[in-house]
């Protein structure tokens, strides 16, 4: 509810008291710092869910590259692409049409 009213410092402080986060929470984080222009808060987010060992999918994959475009960082891009490589998730049509805008909005 608070990052969808635009209020993600509190939704990261709800989001930092939860004792036990899934894919879904951490989608829901990523997304919405990425959405309301923290694309930074939500590279590091992305890495804070990569070190808590939780499983990523194409959905994550897909914000994530978003939010690298947002920042137009290619490095960052090319980290997300190659762990959605690993993950076997490339070629799912949402990840793959992400990395499309990250690739062409870097590159302009």
């Amino acid at each position: 509810m608070y990052s969808q009213c635009g209020r993600i410092d509190y939704a990261l402080r709800f989001f930092d008291m939860m004792p036990k986060r899934n894919v879904y929470s951490w989608n829901s984080m990523i997304s919405s710092s990425a959405r309301h222009g923290y694309g930074d808060k939500a590279l590091r987010l992305f890495s804070q869910m990569i070190q808590s060992g939780q499983r990523l999918d194409h959905f994550t994959f897909a914000t994530v590259l978003s939010a690298c475009a947002s920042v137009a960082t290619l490095e960052h891009g090319m980290d997300v692409h190659a762990s959605a490589l690993q993950a076997c998730l490339e070629s799912i049509v949402v990840a793959g049409s992400a990395l499309v805008d990250v690739y062409s909005i870097v590159e302009e």
